[in-house]
């Protein structure tokens, strides 16, 4: 499930991610004029990234390695790993909430006639990378951190 999560989910994140912010550095320079609120999407992007990233860093470097080696886990490991766990389910909330932000700055991801070829490309990838979250997120809490708690409840 960790590697599924890494290969499938974290990987794919953070490409979409980068390539985004190309697109929209790109429309940013070429078309501000006409589109002022690609300076507020520019904005709300740079700081979902950087949470984004930081949470997939933690998941891979705090919470997955305490999961792989979860027999062996001291008392005071596990309850740490129960804390990551729900920081993390409640960080994935905050992630839901910067999507619908970042889907209402831009129209529902629909550019109108005004809509240029990279724009609808930027309003494309921003669609798949919600959706791509939304169920990154919903594995995460009710497939991986499911199956985590009933493992200290039924070892």
């Amino acid at each position: 499930m960790i590697n599924f999560s890494i290969e499938n989910f974290h990987r794919p994140h953070r490409k979409q991610v980068s390539y985004i912010h190309h697109l929209i550095s790109h429309m940013k320079m070429a078309h501000f004029d006409n589109h002022p609120e690609f300076f507020l999407i520019k904005d709300e992007l740079a700081e979902f990234s950087e949470n984004l990233l930081e949470r997939l860093k933690d998941e891979e470097e705090k919470l997955f390695p305490y999961i792989l080696q979860m027999q062996q886990l001291s008392k005071l490991q596990i309850e740490d790993m129960g804390s990551t766990m729900n920081w993390l389910e409640e960080d994935h909330m905050l992630t839901a909430d910067s999507l619908q932000k970042m889907q209402q700055l831009c129209g529902n991801y629909k550019p109108g006639k005004s809509g240029f070829p990279a724009m609808k490309l930027m309003y494309q990838e921003l669609f798949n990378l919600q959706k791509d979250l939304q169920f990154h997120i919903y594995i995460e809490n009710n497939v991986l951190f499911e199956k985590v708690r009933h493992f200290f409840v039924n070892p």
